[in-house]
């Protein structure tokens, strides 16, 4: 059975290197353009476009409930319970 140390190693070894040579601010700004075009590469796999992702997040009305916290929160706010105390 192969051990997965070397994985773990050459995984450090990798960011250590990037850390030196870009720094943290831009290791993270990198980090942030990958996962940006890796989401619109995977929209325009389904067929979609950003603007078609918050049309519909407008029509559902969950524009401002894009956080999981706190999409939890704006659906409380929209059930019709009188009983919750988190409907003001």
């Amino acid at each position: 059975m192969l051990d997965a140390s070397w994985l773990v190693a050459a995984v450090g070894g990798l960011v250590i290197f990037a850390v030196m040579r870009l720094g943290f601010k831009g290791l993270a700004l990198r980090l942030l353009r990958l996962y940006k075009a890796a989401s619109l590469v995977w929209l325009r796999l389904r067929g979609l476009t950003p603007t078609d992702v918050v049309e519909r997040r407008v029509v559902t009305g969950m524009s401002q409930c894009v956080q999981p916290i706190t999409r939890r929160f704006c659906l409380l706010r929209y059930l019709p319970s009188t009983s919750n105390p988190l409907i003001a």
